[in-house]
């Protein structure tokens, strides 16, 4: 697990730095699990891979929620193709050192490190438990679970560089799924969305609040 998923740290906070990511906004605007059994959760994982930051505002869940919602009504057929998640939104893993100085109150379950900009970051993201994975050689691997909806594969990077004794910071990857759906703004007042099943590929598209025109399936040679 050790130097691939250092590497991987080493490109999320890369591009973090390019992207401009941000931090959260308010409870009420972005998505965390007080909200999120409110939302539709294909749209929420539409919202999740377009927006800017570490977290997902809730109008941007809406607006694509709208727009799921009409192109279903346009073509029934689509209802039952759904989005696929890459990774846990509400937990990552930490590999910390084990003469870590707050390793004894992570394996007691305490979420606290005593370090200020490791706590602050914890914080900010309503980190809510850790639990104890599994010993790694020098090292031990943990579990933190979060109340806010994270982008996780740019939040991890925020972890990055905090403290000499937390030497990785990985998303948890999400089973792999036999469907999709991509969202695309194509041009300044045009959608596209790709529903997709397997290899086949069902594309609609319309421009502003127009009519949504569907295209043969499509499946790659």
């Amino acid at each position: 697990m050790g130097r691939s998923k250092t590497l991987f740290m080493t490109l999320v906070v890369g591009l973090c730095l390019l992207s401009g990511c941000g931090g959260r906004g308010s409870d009420d605007d972005i998505v965390t699990t007080r909200s999120e059994a409110s939302l539709d959760p294909d749209a929420l994982l539409i919202a999740a891979r377009s927006v800017q930051g570490y977290v997902v505002p809730v109008q941007s869940v809406r607006d694509r929620d709208s727009e799921l919602r009409s192109a279903r009504q346009a073509f029934p057929d689509l209802k039952d193709i759904h989005a696929a998640p890459s990774f846990n939104a509400h937990e990552l893993h930490f590999a910390i050192s084990n003469d870590a100085p707050w390793f004894s109150s992570w394996k007691a379950g305490k979420l606290s490190t005593g370090v200020r900009d490791l706590d602050t970051v914890f914080e900010e993201f309503d980190a809510t438990t850790v639990r104890l994975l599994n010993p790694d050689g020098d090292q031990s691997w943990f579990a933190v679970t979060f109340d806010t909806y994270l982008r996780a594969n740019r939040a991890a990077g925020l972890f990055f560089g905090k403290s000499d004794f937390l030497r990785i910071a990985s998303i948890v990857s999400a089973p792999s799924s036999p469907t999709d759906i991509q969202y695309e703004a194509i041009a300044p007042s045009t959608t596209r969305l790709t529903f997709v099943v397997g290899e086949t590929n069902t594309i609609v598209e319309r421009t502003g609040k127009g009519t949504w025109s569907k295209t043969s399936p499509v499946t790659p040679l």
